[in-house]
């Protein structure tokens, strides 16, 4: 696809920031900091902190959890995408991301991801507070409270798709809306 095809499809579908590759720390900095920024020049509203914080949650998903991965300066890191889209029809944005897992994961992700969709607001709150003080679902153990962190800023239910590459392999998408 040439960079105009490309261009000109990010603009169809109303996608205001992407990004595909390896994530780094000073990646997720900079590339953190200068979405905060520009989301700061549209309007100083809770939901563009919100998007910020979505999408410093799947650069760090990625990061650590992602199957596919690369060695940049001695440090392992995962490799993937991560997108901020607008919606119109809904009035929302949406940050997405995207990126491989094992197989033999898919089955924890959807329990956490199914055990938070089925949760209203005030019980996502309070679940949140237990896991947290428990520990058990802490980034060592991986993807636990960063979908809760997700979901108490979020103005729906996490939408994800897990599509198998093959018997190992998985592509794992997650898409956050939050109403502008």
């Amino acid at each position: 696809m040439s960079t105009q095809a490309y261009e000109a499809s990010l603009n169809k579908d109303n996608i205001i920031f992407a990004f595909t590759g390896a994530i780094t720390y000073n990646m997720l900095s900079t590339l953190s900091a200068a979405v905060k920024e520009d989301l700061q020049k549209e309007e100083s509203s809770k939901a563009y902190y919100n998007v910020y914080a979505v999408l410093v949650e799947q650069f760090q998903n990625i990061m650590n959890y992602s199957s596919k991965r690369k060695t940049i300066s001695t440090k392992d890191v995962g490799i993937g995408t991560c997108l901020i889209k607008q919606v119109p029809q809904t009035n929302a944005l949406v940050v997405c991301s995207g990126n491989e897992i094992e197989t033999k994961q898919i089955d924890r992700v959807i329990a956490k991801l199914e055990k938070i969709n089925s949760l209203n607001a005030v019980e996502i709150k309070a679940y949140y507070k237990e896991v947290r003080k428990s520990g058990v679902d802490s980034h060592d153990t991986g993807a636990g409270l960063g979908f809760l962190e997700m979901a108490k800023k979020s103005s729906a239910q996490l939408k994800y798709t897990i599509t198998p590459i093959d018997e190992k392999i998985s592509y794992f998408e997650l898409d956050v809306a939050i109403k502008e």
